[in-house]
């Protein structure tokens, strides 16, 4: 190697090849999760399960746990949102029902079955097809 191609991969190369590692989106299937507790991620799979909470939690709302690829009895993963009016749970469950999502934050365990909380909708993409097309948000 000549010492202007050393150079230049040292200097444009590497920090390239770092930024682009750095900022590649990792998609996790729910059994994988488990494994990158403390982590960022984005766990992805199925909506088939879930519940809103009786109890507020103050301005914030009403917290609506959703369950991925099993039921809350044989939980593999859950990711939780909040809304505001309770009475809207009906819509929100039937808008994830049994779509493939993939849920971006870090992750974190709730009694045994790893969990992200989702504060801004952005870090929820539905998909709409086998192509993963996305469109964001609830």
């Amino acid at each position: 190697m000549a010492a202007k191609e050393f150079v230049w991969l040292v200097l444009f190369g590497i920090p390239i090849l770092l930024y682009s590692q750095a900022n590649t989106k990792r998609e996790l299937s729910t059994t994988e999760a488990k494994e990158h507790v403390g982590e960022s991620a984005t766990v992805c799979g199925k909506v088939v399960d879930a519940k809103i909470s009786r109890y507020s939690t103050g301005q914030s709302g009403y917290p609506i746990t959703f369950f991925l690829d099993g039921p809350e009895a044989t939980r593999t993963f859950s990711f939780a949102t909040l809304t505001r009016d309770p009475a809207k749970f009906g819509q929100i469950k039937e808008a994830y029902d049994g779509k493939r999502v993939c849920v971006t934050g870090k992750i974190m365990m709730l009694g045994n079955i790893p969990h992200i909380d989702v504060m801004q909708p952005s870090q929820i993409e539905m998909q709409h097809d086998e192509k993963n097309s996305a469109v964001r948000g609830h």
